[in-house]
């Protein structure tokens, strides 16, 4: 018998815009007790609007059924501008995260004021979000942030992204659905549930651990759709209220043909059954947010030399592309490097292991092309010493290390290869003489993961509801440095199921 899939159901609640006569908080109180009935434990990410109004209609009744369910902030707003991308634009690193814990902060806050619990989790919104911003702000509260991760080639695990423990809605093996949009009709549903079914079952023989199983959005289990914001708040602007919206385009254009309930209703109960199956059959455990935290958010400690010395010799043959290691990011890595070379220019041998290094991202690009073809070791382990002074005191890597009187600069790639030939020499006993550097390395460890990241932010160029001249490059060269600060989740090896 193989170890059950940790599966992570998330819903996201966002239809705030509606009357209570279009029953949106009704269907998202069946849903909570329908899964509760049959044992069935998933996690709500909620607007912060929809708490407010929650608050407003004073719902007691849905608050109470979703006590069984982890809870967390599904951003603050969605109805009024400047969304996270807008807020952030253009802002200096600092500005940037201040502006979005504010914001962050007041979802959190109205989320305890009205469920009485501390939030479990935030996530990125579709496009609203504000990539590295986003993340910085999780880990100065401290909680995993839903749906922003990135997807690495093979991966099959969350990620841990700026030390924040992340899912990824875009990786083939973490991420699957069972979307609300297949309710609309049974061909449509039996093929995503068969789909989600083959998968899970997948994941399940080859003893891969973790799903995120998307089940949708509640409010369309009733309506086909809800995005008012295209009528309510285009182009990055607040042109009208909400009664506004009502009376210029009306319920026709907003409230769009509902679901059969008939229909709907027992398509989602034969959701949870298929569930509750899989549960009993040993093949999936349903976890809540806290849970996955508890499994997936810890990290090793040590990084042994035989490690290190792997992971140079990936390093020479993968030139001018740098991969990320399965239990430490690229930068633990540069560092740890750089901390075994100065022990062994000292005391002749390396120490086993290492601790590893707290080193954050750069915020600085790193240069692509290599402005001197060779130094000697004298002069490069003077720069390497550099580097560990700069992270010791910022906490942070250097984008560029200058030095000479003609202000040449060495890039993080080029530092991160330089280290390997000298790791690999001293490890059969010597330190080079010289170290020779390729004409190119990437900026960004991970191979395509930089070029994923632009194709996600891309997508900004199409969403109606975004200003339209967005300065979508202010936001999105810092979500690509966090490449250097990028390792996979792994869950913890005696846990007990």
């Amino acid at each position: 018998m193989g170890r059950p899939v940790d599966v992570l159901i998330t819903f996201d609640v966002e239809d705030n815009w509606f009357p209570p006569e279009e029953l949106g908080d009704e269907i998202v109180r069946w849903i909570a007790h329908t899964l509760t009935e049959y044992k069935l434990k998933a996690n709500f990410l909620l607007v912060g609007d929809k708490f407010r109004r929650i608050k407003k209609f004073n719902l007691k009744e849905l608050v109470k059924v979703l006590e069984f369910h982890g809870i967390g902030l599904h951003t603050n707003s969605q109805i009024s501008h400047p969304f996270l991308p807008e807020m952030v634009e253009n802002c200096s690193w600092e500005e940037g995260v201040k502006r979005v814990l504010k914001d962050e902060e007041e979802g959190i806050k109205i989320l305890k004021e009205v469920t009485g619990r501390d939030a479990e989790a935030i996530s990125q919104h579709g496009v609203n979000t504000a990539g590295a911003f986003h993340f910085e702000v999780a880990r100065k509260l401290n909680l995993p942030l839903i749906y922003g991760g990135f997807q690495i080639e093979g991966g099959d695990t969350p990620l841990i992204i700026n030390g924040v423990l992340s899912t990824d809605y875009r990786c083939p093996f973490t991420y699957a659905t069972v979307h609300d949009y297949a309710y609309k009709d049974e061909g449509s549903y039996i093929s995503e549930l068969l789909r989600a079914d083959e998968h899970i079952k997948m994941l399940y023989n080859k003893g891969h651990p973790f799903l995120n199983l998307f089940c949708g959005h509640p409010y369309c289990l009733r309506s086909r759709s809800f995005h008012v914001i295209n009528y309510h708040s285009p182009n990055g602007r607040n042109i009208r209220s909400i009664k506004q919206t009502l009376n210029i385009w009306g319920k026709g254009k907003l409230f769009p043909k509902r679901h059969l309930e008939k229909e709907v209703k027992p398509r989602f109960i034969t959701t949870c059954q298929w569930l509750s199956k899989l549960q009993e059959e040993g093949k999936i455990r349903l976890i809540t947010f806290k849970e996955f935290v508890q499994i997936y958010w810890h990290r090793r400690e040590r990084i042994y030399i035989e490690e290190l010395f792997n992971y140079a010799v990936d390093i020479i043959k993968s030139s001018p592309h740098m991969p990320i290691h399965p239990y430490f990011t690229p930068g633990e890595m540069l560092i740890s490097m750089i901390k075994m070379l100065i022990f062994f220019q000292k005391n002749k041998f390396f120490p086993p292991y290492i601790l590893r290094p707290e080193v954050r991202f750069p915020l600085e690009e790193p240069c692509m092309a290599a402005e001197v073809p060779k130094l000697s070791w004298k002069n490069f382990s003077q720069i390497i010493k550099q580097i560990n002074k700069y992270v010791e005191e910022k906490g942070r890597l250097p984008g560029n290390i200058t030095f000479s009187n003609n202000n040449l600069r060495i890039g993080l790639g080029q530092i991160m290869y330089g280290l390997s030939t000298c790791l690999i020499t001293a490890y059969n006993g010597n330190l080079p003489k010289e170290i020779e550097f390729p004409i190119v390395m990437d900026k960004y460890p991970g191979n395509k993961l930089a070029s994923k990241i632009d194709s996600f932010f891309s997508t900004w160029h199409q969403t109606p509801y975004l200003k339209p001249q967005l300065n979508i490059d202010s936001v999105s060269r810092y979500t690509r440095l966090m490449t250097w600060d990028i390792v996979p989740a792994h869950p913890k090896l005696f846990y007990t199921y």
